[in-house]
This record gives C-alpha cells, sequence and structure tokens, in this order.
C-alpha cells in the first residue's frame, strides 16, 4: 500500500508553528523489475520515500522522519533553486533581509514544537524578537514567544533540511501508483520510484500534477476554491538608525499590510538598516488586469 500525504505550509510575515505527526504508511515493496534512479535508491531496509517541496514544512518534517526513522531512504524533491519556500531572504554580501517569513511563534501549549525551537536557539540560529510589535491579530498577542533568524529566517528551514538528500529544480510533473511502489516522473520526463509520498507544497500546485487518477473530483473542486493572492513586496535601505518605538507594525487599511525594521528586529547588521514594506492584497489585486 502507497500513501499519498499533503501538508500545507503557512503563510508570512509570521510563521505559525505547529507538528503533526507524519502519518505516512510505508510497506516493503515488491520485487518486481522496476527501474529505480540511481540518485535514489532503496535503503537496506528497502524503503524509500520522497517529500516534495524544500520549504519549512518539509525541512521540519524531514527532521523528524531522520530521527524517528533512519534507516529510511529519505529524498526531497524541490521546484526551487533552495530551501525555504516562503521563507526568502533577500542576500548583498554579508547583509540579508527577509522578504517572506518575518518571525517564528511558538505558543506556550506546542510542547512538541518547544523542543526544535530550544535547538535552534542552542546553535544561534535564532533568537527572541528585539522590540515591539504593533496591532498583531490578537492570536499572536496572548500567551506566545516570537523568534527571528540572525542570518535570515530560511537558515532555520536549512537546519532541519540538513542531512538529507534534496534535488533542486526538480518539479514532479506525474505519478502512477503501481501495486507497492509509485512512479514519479519530473517536468524533465525522468522516472523514479518510491514506497511512499508526502506533498507539502501549496494546496493549488497539486492541480498542475497527473495524479492518475487519485484525487477525487471533490477533492479537486475544493482546491480549485484556494486562491493564490498577489503580493507586492519593497526594501528601502537607510544608513542609520531611524527613531521608532516599534520594530514591527501591522496596518489594516487598502495599501500596506505589514511593515518592519529587519535588522533591528535581530540586532544583527546595524551599519545598513532595511525597512520591509509588505503592500495588501486589495492593493496588489488593482494592478490585474
Amino acid at each position: 500500500m502507497c500513501d499519498v500525504t499533503h501538508s500545507d505550509p503557512s503563510t508570512h510575515p509570521h510563521l505559525e508553528a505547529s507538528l503533526q505527526t507524519p502519518k505516512a504508511s510505508l510497506q516493503t515493496p515488491s520485487t518486481d523489475s522496476l527501474e529505480t534512479s540511481p540518485l535514489e535508491k532503496p535503503s537496506s531496509s528497502g524503503m524509500s520515500l520522497l517529500v516534495v517541496g524544500a520549504g519549512f514544512t518539509g525541512s521540519v518534517l524531514c527532521k523528524i522522519l531522520r530521527t524517528s526513522a533512519p534507516a529510511l531512504a529519505l529524498n526531497v524533491w524541490e521546484k526551487s533553486r533552495g530551501i525555504g519556500g516562503r521563507q526568502a531572504v533577500k542576500r548583498d554580501g554579508d547583509l540579508t533581509c527577509d522578504m517572506g517569513t518575518q518571525y517564528i511563534t511558538c505558543f506556550r501549549e506546542d510542547e512538541r514544537f518547544k523542543k526544535y525551537v530550544k535547538e535552534l536557539k542552542a546553535i544561534d540560529v535564532i533568537q527572541r524578537l528585539e522590540g515591539k510589535i504593533v496591532d498583531a491579530p490578537p492570536r499572536f498577542s496572548g500567551d506566545c514567544k516570537h523568534y527571528v533568524a540572525r542570518h535570515g529566517m530560511n537558515s532555520t528551514s536549512k537546519y532541519f533540511m540538513s542531512g538529507t538528500t534534496v534535488h533542486f529544480q526538480k518539479k514532479v510533473a506525474s505519478l502512477k501508483v503501481h501495486d507497492k511502489r509509485i512512479e514519479v516522473c519530473n517536468d524533465e520526463g525522468r522516472r523514479s520510484f518510491f514506497d511512499g509520498m508526502i506533498f507539502t507544497i501549496p494546496a493549488p500546485q497539486l492541480l498542475d500534477i497527473d495524479m492518475d487518477g487519485k484525487m477525487s473530483e471533490e477533492v479537486r473542486e475544493n482546491i480549485r476554491k484556494i486562491e493564490f493572492t498577489p503580493r507586492f513586496t519593497a526594501i528601502m535601505q537607510f544608513d542609520y538608525v531611524p527613531e521608532f518605538d516599534w520594530t514591527l507594525k501591522y496596518y489594516r487599511n487598502d495599501i500596506i499590510s505589514f511593515t518592519g525594521w529587519d535588522n533591528i528586529k535581530r540586532m544583527h547588521g546595524m551599519e545598513i538598516v532595511f525597512h520591509y514594506l509588505l503592500l495588501s492584497i486589495s492593493y496588489a489585486k488593482s494592478f490585474r488586469k
């Protein structure tokens, strides 16, 4: 039996961290003559798993799987050139500016994620967010803590993904379920075989994949109701530290959605200060033809 599972990542400017136990059911593959790509051969346990997407969700999942199932042949396909997904980071030499996720939120009741926060703090990947957040949604103003990454938010995903084989610029085009294995074809026509798959990509992207009839029309219709929303982001650069009594600020108007002082939130690289501006969905939609 082969399971195909989907898990949807969170969106910026914050990233709400909540872990769920992976539910991939893996069975020993049959001894048929299916060809396997040399880059993705099964492990000595005879079990292989493909994780689609190298964003924060996929990275944390791989961390869990490497710990709970070390004998598993774990591979990741990522359609872009790097790790992090919506944790986009703009780099200028040694300077960085978060263009996607601005901070990670850990809630008091989330005991499982606290373990990973503690691990990231211990090796100085993350630290407490400095300064005040103005007009944050109520859920993120309560009993929770916010963290930022000194070298860009995608460094958290890079840490969790370390030790996992990641194939970049590799996009799933189709899959076909055989008796006990899944044949996966990328957008270049190359085939690989796995015992299970877990999708961690945004749900609408699943509609671009030929699922060999394994996705019902009802599920497809529900996914079609999910809409990608456009956003514009801008970075302004200052050679001095402006005087404000806040670090990050949410807005409720038709143009600006969120803004923040990137370097100040993590007190790093203060020789040049970046001001990040996220424009509203309604403003971005006004540019659609």
